[in-house]
């Protein structure tokens, strides 16, 4: 269903752009949990791209700051996942 609605996130590369970053959030976790990392790991790539490009184009105030957090998890890091999530909260 996700590859007839967002076909962009299944090229090789995934074409992605900051309106399909939870549509790649939802594609990431459910080949993860279906055990197709192979196709997970690039749009996982793609995603981190595209967060750190928006960072770095748009400034900080474009990021919310959880999405690092999101791709820790997404990558099967929780401890950092939850680290980043303390730091955010820590620094207010």
């Amino acid at each position: 269903m996700l590859e007839e609605s967002f076909p962009e996130l299944f090229d090789d590369p995934p074409k992605l752009n900051p309106n399909l970053l939870m549509a790649a959030k939802t594609a990431t976790h459910c080949l993860q949990e279906n055990g197709r990392h192979d196709q997970a790991g690039p749009l996982l790539h793609a995603m981190t791209e595209i967060i750190e490009r928006t960072r770095l184009e748009c400034g900080p105030w474009m990021i919310v700051g959880h999405e690092e957090a999101r791709l820790l998890a997404l990558k099967g890091d929780f401890n950092a996942a939850l680290d980043s999530l303390e730091a955010l909260i820590d620094g207010g």
